[in-house]
């Protein structure tokens, strides 16, 4: 779930950016085509085990739900600059723009989504099983 409760569908989002799952049958909007870590241990070709939790995240056991293979990994920095959350995706800095499209193919229903749940700054890497780069 979100920190404010509402469910985030990852899931669903996630099966849907894997497998193409038609809109109808799905209570949300938009799929999910890469997941963003802290660690930048994963490279292009390894398999990724998706993951879900079976309960409550950090205290249930987790279901695999598929075994995909990294299509490609892109460092991400996130931190403030002069007040504003900024982001690189390696040397490059993103348009506010494209802030949202990233916000929405990572599964956050908007931008400011994304820049709350980021708010202290990141450094990590984005983790693609689809062609998508930034």
């Amino acid at each position: 779930n979100f920190p404010d409760g509402r469910p985030t569908w990852f899931l669903g989002k996630i099966m849907q950016g894997i497998f193409n799952v038609p809109s109808e049958f799905k209570p949300y909007q938009r799929a999910k085509y890469h997941t963003i870590r802290q660690s930048k241990r994963i490279k292009a070709g390894d398999k990724l085990s998706l993951r879900n939790w079976s309960d409550k995240p950090y205290r249930s056991k987790q279901i695999e739900f598929a075994e995909v293979e990294c299509a490609s990994t892109q460092d991400i920095t996130i931190f403030k600059v002069h007040g504003k959350l900024r982001v690189w995706i390696g040397d490059y800095l993103l348009e506010d723009r494209t802030v949202g499209i990233l916000a929405v193919n990572d599964g956050f229903e908007s931008a400011d989504e994304f820049i709350k749940y980021f708010k202290k700054g990141f450094c990590g890497q984005i983790i693609h099983w689809t062609n998508l780069k930034y």
